[in-house]
């Protein structure tokens, strides 16, 4: 109750924009001419403190010709308990669980429960003794003999309900009844306060609205945080495309055996809270009715940000009420947890805000940094060769490539976004180091493509050369992008890259596997390998070459074998013969797709020159065999062979044998390595098993050398080299569509 001051001036302590605040006014106050007040009164003309909150409470928000709100924001501007809505009228609202809370919240004095009525006619609520879109305070929350009843007042001291259990039911109050609630309606008929008796079905049907506010003292820890969220870009204008650029917390918790064990809650509650701008009063309560805000809250990230709205554990509703509320309860155990802020649709201003954080366990809350200490942007576009598409498709190559320098380990973050109107085109980004460098062998991605905008993250990147690619997942999509470079430490050197096969000679070779016609071998597990199909390819002098093999998706039977070649003319045929390689290199495997319908293979084998005796490379429990390069097709098994490894055999007329093999051999990693004995001077290889998992990809002349083999002769004086694709099945039949 106020102290009447003289000099007409008081103060009023109302919360908001995240704090509580002293409001000053003054005892002024709107008359009609007749001199009756036109603001909220009470019915004792000497109290005033009812028109001196309610000029407060106006002053704040614009003046009074304020449209209104709801009883929730104005109970927690009043009293700053955390506000929580219900709509009777809402698909997921459970009425068993919400009388349930009510009739907890009133035990104990730690919730203020207010409701509302919805749209209705004024004929309607003269017959009902309602008042359309009106807010009315709980008093009491019963149950008596199985009925369900709250105790209702209208805070205009007048205009009572009229339907079950009002004061004009003479049926449904029993004298138990009446005894039980220490209610009369002959007596309550004799004045009208406003105080009526409504059971719960009814106050479901003809009330849209219930507001809780709760007690923060039932937390025991919280804390609070005011931030800004400035303008929106138009290209980020959509969070189901980007979250990335959104406010966004890292927010961890522990809770503890002993906590859960004793039935103590572990519940989090998130209050945002949308703060209003100064000059409110010139836009007359329209301001933030179209900031439609929420929460987020995401596990799989552990406390970094975020950036794709799929991944969420626990998506808030967007409401444009100044507060959201987001509540949750965790399990034993520490977590970490993002919180990111979103907006359901741009706004074209800035938003200032306040995010609460109510927790029965022990906490900790820090802002996450929208960007990395070093962020490179550069343009580009997939136009024309450049759209290449993804991975499964022979034009991969084509599409735009850059190359990342890092001096030193660093944590890399690229983002990838489609240009403004194309963010159903699905996007994509693939990271490997660059041949011939330095770095570690390494292969990541940004997942799945997506619509729009993807982004690919690296932790602790070691030093090194890399080449970053960017492509959309269907080919001939021509569009703009924005390409984000972020590190941590250093900054990236970033420059673009001339697509894979720049400068080289192309040539397209189809063909199929088929049972009927023998060539659909199979892996070299099955024992006829040497039967898929082959190609010759001829040098006329040393050159770069790069084999591609396509992955097969399904509803693609067969493969394509594209050959480019730089600095001598390629001639690619199929070989008179068809004998088993001199060797099977290891190819350089990819994962395979989710839609992959056969795993194949490209073995690059290389040939003698005039023809010799080879030992094919023996790495499984298929026996090898030999045959004469040039000759007859036939091939036939040795009657002894050397169980892991090949051995090129010179005839006894040629002189010039190849050169000793290196001492040592370094294999990647899950091969074998196949040696052969010292005492025949054969080249040393590395040789794999048979993998199930990828195909294989070989670029550059020098094969033996990408798969760290130690031979020097193979490469540097052979003319011919064949080619053998296969798959890792054997199919009846295989052909290109």
């Amino acid at each position: 109750m106020p102290i009447y001051n003289p000099a007409g001036k008081y103060l009023v302590k109302l919360h908001f924009n995240g704090v509580a605040r002293k409001i000053v006014v003054d005892d002024r106050l709107p008359v009609s001419r007749g001199g009756e007040l036109m603001c909220s009164h009470s019915t004792h003309r000497e109290e005033l403190w009812v028109s001196l909150i309610e000029k407060a409470y106006l002053k704040v928000m614009g003046g009074y010709d304020f449209p209104g709100g709801n009883s929730g924001i104005d109970m927690f501007a009043l009293t700053g308990w955390i506000p929580e809505q219900f709509r009777t009228d809402a698909a997921d609202f459970n009425a068993q669980r919400l009388w349930e809370r009510m009739v907890s919240a009133t035990k104990y004095g730690d919730c203020l429960i207010t409701v509302a009525t919805g749209d209705m006619s004024d004929a309607e609520g003269e017959r009902l003794g309602l008042v359309p879109t009106h807010a009315y305070a709980v008093l009491q929350v019963r149950e008596v003999g199985g009925v369900r009843l709250l105790q209702l007042k209208n805070p205009w001291a007048r205009v009572r309900w009229k339907g079950s259990y009002s004061a004009h039911d003479t049926q449904r109050w029993t004298a138990a009844l009446r005894a039980e609630l220490q209610y009369e309606p002959a007596q309550a008929l004799q004045m009208d306060n406003g105080i009526f008796w409504i059971d719960y079905g009814n106050l479901l049907k003809h009330y849209r609205g219930v507001y809780s506010n709760w007690n923060p003292a039932l937390f025991r820890h919280h804390s609070s945080t005011h931030g800004q969220w400035p303008k929106r870009a138009a290209a980020n204008a959509n969070d189901s495309k980007n979250i990335g650029g959104n406010p966004q917390y890292g927010l961890r918790l522990s809770v503890s055996a002993e906590q859960v064990g004793a039935g103590r809650s572990a519940a989090v509650w998130l209050l945002l809270s949308r703060h209003t701008q100064r000059g409110a009063s010139a836009t007359h309560g329209e301001e933030g009715k179209d900031d439609y805000l929420t929460v987020h809250l995401f596990k799989a990230r552990g406390g970094y940000r975020v950036f794709y709205l799929e991944t969420c554990w626990r998506q808030g509703v967007y409401s444009n009420t100044p507060h959201c509320l987001v509540k949750f309860e965790l399990e034993e155990g520490d977590h970490n947890l993002t919180l990111a802020l979103a907006q359901y649709q741009p706004v074209d201003h800035q938003v200032d805000y306040t995010l609460d954080v109510y927790s029965m366990v022990p906490f900790g809350l820090r802002p996450l940094p929208f960007r990395m200490r070093h962020t490179e942007r550069l343009t580009g576009a997939w136009r024309g060769a450049s759209a290449g598409g993804c991975p499964n498709f022979d034009t991969y190559v084509d599409n735009p490539r850059f190359r990342l320098s890092a001096a030193g380990e660093v944590d890399l973050l690229v983002e990838l976004e489609a240009a403004k109107g194309h963010d159903a085109v699905a996007v994509g980004l693939h990271l490997v180091p660059e041949e011939g460098g330095d770095a570690k062998p390494l292969k990541l991605s940004s997942g799945d493509y997506r619509g729009g905008f993807c982004m690919l993250e690296a932790r602790s990147l070691p030093a090194g050369r890399y080449v970053l690619t960017a492509s959309t997942f269907e080919p001939a999509k021509e569009l703009g992008f924005e390409l984000r470079v972020s590190s941590s430490s250093a900054p990236l050197g970033v420059a673009p890259l001339a697509h894979e096969a720049a400068g080289l000679r192309r040539q397209l070779l189809k063909g199929e596997w088929s049972r009927a016609a023998g060539t659909a071998a199979g892996s070299p597990n099955h024992g006829e390998f040497h039967r898929n199909p082959q190609y010759r390819l001829t040098l006329s002098r040393p050159a770069e070459v790069s084999w591609e093999l396509p992955r097969l998706r399904v509803g693609r039977r067969g493969g394509l074998a594209h050959v480019s070649c730089a600095a001598a003319p390629v001639t690619a045929l199929p070989p008179p013969c068809s004998p088993p390689p001199s060797s099977l290199l290891p190819p350089h495997l990819f994962p395979p797709p989710s839609s992959l319908l056969r795993c194949a293979a490209l073995h690059l084998a290389v040939h003698r020159h005039p023809p010799v005796r080879l030992l094919r490379c023996c790495c499984g429990s298929a026996a090898p065999t030999t045959c004469a390069l040039g000759s007859a097709p036939r091939c036939s098994s040795p009657s002894s062979h050397t169980r892991a490894g090949w051995m090129p055999t010179p005839r006894a007329s040629r002189t010039h044998a190849p050169p000793r093999a290196a001492e040592s051999t370094v294999t990647p990693q899950g091969e074998r390595s196949c040696r052969a004995p010292r005492s025949r001077r054969a080249c040393t290889c590395a040789c794999p098993r048979p993998s199930t998992s990828g195909m294989g990809r070989l670029s550059s002349l020098c094969a033996h050398r990408r798969v760290r083999c130690a031979s020097r002769w193979c490469p540097a004086e052979s003319r011919h080299h064949v080619c053998i694709l296969s798959l890792r099945d054997q199919v009846t039949t295989c052909t290109t569509s």
